[in-house]
């Protein structure tokens, strides 16, 4: 048995300064095992998704090349994936969308293929419309994002969803003509492609709202109407179909508010009430907040303290029978505070403007990325 000699130490540590380290040992290729969850429940593993498409994604399994409808998709993991996708996950699920949005970028630039680095960058971009709806002056920043998604993803399975929250922030940053354009293509992307009849709904409400920052008024309720035929269509057992659909039905009360047609507006909210009792509980409570903002407005209008009263107690009803604290409870209280600073001192005691703002401070805090959570916000910073 020949035996080597034993080297010294010194020898050893000059030999493993002078000598080249060991190559590491060559990995084979990084194998992907994605998989696609099926809304009936159904799991189809070890995939690599090659593309998601609007109407079918593309996958590979076992070397062959295979489709399944989109529509049939629930969700899909990525695996592997670049760690700060788990990150950003994280990072959105808890509401710190500007993080998530740097991590989501984080992860496309690393994704070494193209099918995650779209869906990456598309929750990157979709994140930062979440933090501009939080922090509307990075609405520019969150469309421009958008838009070069749009732009280089147009048969991608989010593009429905990209197109909406683009219409959004843009309406958010104040680009009206922007906004309606981007409503209006999503309405066009859906008919061509006769997707979800649930889309066209969310566009015609996308483009009821882009009129009304517009003052087009008209053109605004007849699209609310649209919203609203389509949607009673479809299954309003669903909650976003439910809310949708309550909004849709609030916007086009509103038109008549905002065009000083305060008698009208009223009668079709109590006519909306009527026709929701018992049958629609958030809708009944949402017309009941209509009725009050009515008669908000015409009694702001007559300087009238009586009608006023009468506003501030429907406002107080609908803020004790919204339960699940939505939008409408959001609404009402913001309209309550208002009324209290209208019907001031001599009805409300001293203390009428501390009040009021304990209200407002309440709808800022409580409703932070509702409109009127962000208009309590704004006035509560005025006022300071």
């Amino acid at each position: 048995m020949l035996r080597l000699p034993t080297l010294s130490p010194a020898l050893a540590l000059s030999l493993a300064v002078l000598l080249p380290a060991p190559r590491p040992r060559a990995q084979g290729k990084v194998k992907i095992k994605d998989m696609i969850v099926k809304v009936n429940g159904q799991k189809i593993r070890n995939v690599e998704i090659l593309k998601e498409g609007l109407l079918e994604t593309t996958y590979k399994r076992r070397g062959k090349e295979a489709k399944v409808p989109t529509g049939e998709i629930e969700g899909i993991e990525w695996n592997p994936a670049p760690e700060s996708y788990a990150r950003a996950l994280l990072a959105f699920e808890r509401g710190d969308f500007y993080l998530a949005a740097n991590l989501f970028s984080e992860a496309a630039d690393q994704a070494g293929r193209e099918a995650l680095k779209a869906h990456a960058s598309f929750r990157s971009g979709l994140s930062l419309a979440r933090h501009a709806a939080l922090q509307p002056n990075q609405a520019a920043t969150a469309s421009s994002v958008l838009r070069s998604w749009v732009s280089a993803h147009p048969d991608h399975k989010n593009l429905p969803d990209a197109q909406l929250a683009l219409g959004e922030v843009q309406l958010l940053g104040g680009m009206t003509d922007e906004a309606l354009k981007s409503f209006q293509d999503l309405e066009s992307l859906v008919q061509a492609k006769s997707l979800d009849p649930a889309w066209i709904a969310k566009a015609k409400f996308g483009q009821a709202r882009a009129f009304a920052a517009k003052k087009d008024f008209r053109r605004a309720r007849s699209a609310y109407v649209a919203a609203s035929s389509t949607l009673g269509t479809l299954d309003i057992t669903k909650p976003d179909i439910a809310d949708l659909l309550v909004k849709a039905k609030i916007g086009e009360g509103e038109c008549y508010l905002e065009e000083g047609r305060f008698d009208e507006a009223r009668s079709f909210f109590r006519r909306l009430r009527t026709s929701a009792a018992s049958s629609n509980p958030a809708m009944e409570t949402a017309a009941l907040c209509g009725e009050a903002q009515a008669l908000f407005r015409t009694g702001a209008d007559k300087k009238d303290p009586a009608i006023l009263r009468r506003a501030q107690i429907l406002f107080a009803r609908v803020s004790a029978a919204d339960l699940l604290e939505g939008e409408t409870a959001a609404r009402a209280r913001y309209f309550l505070a208002h009324t209290i600073l209208l019907l001031g001192k001599e009805r409300e005691g001293p203390d009428f403007s501390q009040r009021a703002n304990q209200i407002l401070e309440s709808v800022a805090k409580g409703f932070p990325n509702n409109v009127w959570g962000l208009k309590a916000q704004a006035e509560l910073k005025t006022a300071k």
